[in-house]
């Protein structure tokens, strides 16, 4: 895979900025369509939407799949929380 310097994919004036911002730094840079393009206000309100469906009884493997994420990434926001049960 070929992989074109910045300077060719960005405008002069937005080359320049991010050299001057991030000059040095490492960075990552999401595929285009890649879940990192959500903010924080994103995860946190899917992260307070599967902590709900989990306490209803939603099992960590539908959970994991609905969300497109790892079973221990489930565990990791439910903190291990075990779904409510009826008596």
């Amino acid at each position: 895979m070929h992989i074109k310097p910045l300077s060719e994919i960005l405008d002069k004036k937005n080359y320049k900025r991010l050299v001057s911002e991030l000059g040095g730094k490492r960075i990552w840079v999401p595929k285009y369509g890649n879940i990192g393009f959500h903010d924080r206000e994103y995860f946190e309100l899917r992260n307070k939407t599967v902590i709900s469906m989990r306490k209803q009884g939603m099992g960590i493997d539908l959970l994991s799949k609905k969300y497109k994420l790892s079973v221990k990434s489930i565990y990791n926001i439910t903190k291990g929380l075990k779904p409510r049960t009826s008596n």
